[in-house]
């Protein structure tokens, strides 16, 4: 009787079996398709042949087992009738892989098929394709920063402007007002009226260079 909860081979085959399975599933789904170079069938046909690899490489590691256990049946509690049983399924799961990947083989990849260059083409343009969208998100970033580095540099140069602008009324205004403290010291009449002609001619000026 299989001690299935004491034996790591169980587990193991049992998940080559699921995996047979759903291989078995695709290559009826890919059977099916009538047109063997569509784009549906040659993403069928590359992934089965890459689970078909997969799986000869885990059947590979479930046979070493049994050789070890073969080499060594004084340490595992294993009889002879097991090993035969063991044997067999590994076997019959590796007739099924060569089955599918002959079948595989002599359909799709016949002498007038060109299955193989059409999806190295497709993922060389796929890879071109992306390349030129990298591309091109780089260079609209590239032109964003222009633009925002342009846009930075006109507000600081409107800035000083105004900066400078602001310091000549402030040395314009602080003239006036020194005049004007100056000129209220005295009761000359016409001192006085020229202080207000003064003041008007400030008032007019400020009041340009606000709306300007």
């Amino acid at each position: 009787m299989k001690a299935e909860s004491n034996d790591p081979f169980y587990e193991a085959e049992r998940e080559v079996h699921i995996s047979v399975k759903k291989l078995q599933h695709m290559y009826s789904n890919w059977n099916s398709l009538p047109d063997k170079n569509s784009i549906l069938a040659k993403e069928k046909y590359y992934l089965m042949k890459d689970e078909i690899k997969y799986l000869n490489k885990d059947v590979d590691d479930l046979e070493n087992s049994i050789d070890v256990v073969k080499k060594n049946t004084h340490k595992f509690n294993i009889s002879n009738e097991e090993i035969e049983n063991r044997t067999k399924s590994l076997k019959n799961i590796r007739a099924i892989l060569n089955d599918v990947a002959s079948d595989l083989t002599n359909t799709v990849l016949s002498p007038n098929n060109y299955m193989m260059d059409d999806y190295n083409n497709m993922a060389i343009n796929k890879q071109n394709d992306d390349l030129e969208e990298l591309a091109e998100s780089a260079e609209r970033l590239h032109n964003a920063a222009i633009t925002i580095n342009t846009e930075l540099k006109d507000q600081q140069r409107l800035l000083d402007e105004l900066e400078s602008e602001m310091d000549n009324s402030n040395e314009k205004m602080n003239f006036v007002t020194k005049k004007i403290s100056d000129y209220l010291q005295t009761n000359n009449p016409k001192i006085l009226s020229l202080i207000l002609y003064l003041t008007g001619i400030s008032i007019f000026l400020l009041f340009v260079l606000v709306v300007s």
